[in-house]
């Protein structure tokens, strides 16, 4: 894919960033602040793992990092883009271009095989067949799944099941990666493969990947980490 080795086409300093970001749910006495205050940024070509205990905020903080929720107050980044005051039409192009997701259950669709399931962001960018075929071809070789293009995610294994997601999450050619604990239906060694794979994305491809994870195992491939406690940053100079 051109425009990717060796740099990013993120613009401004940060790949993204969040300031004073809070998310509140529900009201009165049963207000829940998932999120709270929070003010963090990712670097271009950095990895960046968010890291705390369940219940902690880490995916909602995730979410709106990846434009998939507004934060009640507080203002989310993507490259110069204020992406936390756009429309849900706005949007549309973010999340298909700019923004790749990769989902803790996989989120693959069981009746569609490896490089169906690849195909469907391209689908919906409306690249000719011969293109399609293509980049998806190209993107399960990226991910080491280059003859498991047939295969459906029950005749697949866990980590490649996830390694199909990453591929799909590339589709897009997006500048940043949004990860939300993806190595947690995995075993330890297929987890770090997983993490393995995202870090040798992350280096050469220049592109942004923010991953949530309380694994301790799969930080040591982080070039930073953040801790989320009860919705808040425990360490803000890591953060700021």
């Amino acid at each position: 894919m051109a425009g990717r080795t060796g740099g990013s086409r993120v613009s401004g300093n940060h790949a993204v960033r969040a300031v004073a970001v809070s998310r509140v749910f529900g009201g009165g006495a049963r207000e829940v602040h998932a999120v709270n205050a929070v003010d963090l940024r990712a670097d271009p070509g950095e990895l960046l793992v968010v890291k705390g205990p369940s219940g902690s905020g880490k995916t909602t903080l995730l979410n709106m990092l990846g434009a998939l929720d507004r934060p009640t107050s507080g203002q989310v980044f993507v490259g110069d883009l204020e992406v936390s005051s756009m429309s849900e039409k706005q949007l549309v192009p973010v999340r298909r271009h700019q923004i790749g997701y990769v989902f803790q259950s996989f989120g693959l669709i069981p009746i569609l095989t490896a490089a169906e399931n690849v195909e469907i962001p391209l689908r919906l960018q409306e690249l000719d067949p011969v293109a399609r075929a293509a980049r998806v071809a190209e993107l399960l070789a990226l991910v080491g799944l280059d003859g498991h293009a047939e295969q459906r995610p029950y005749e697949l294994s866990g980590g490649q099941q996830q390694r199909v997601g990453i591929a799909r999450a590339l589709a897009g050619d997006p500048e940043v990666l949004i990860a939300d604990e993806p190595t947690a239906q995995l075993d330890t060694r297929t987890g770090a493969s997983v993490m393995t794979l995202i870090h040798d994305l992350v280096r050469r491809r220049g592109m942004t990947a923010i991953v949530a994870t309380h694994d301790p195992a799969l930080m040591e491939q982080a070039d930073r980490t953040v801790e989320l406690r009860d919705g808040r940053v425990v360490d803000a100079a890591a953060a700021a």
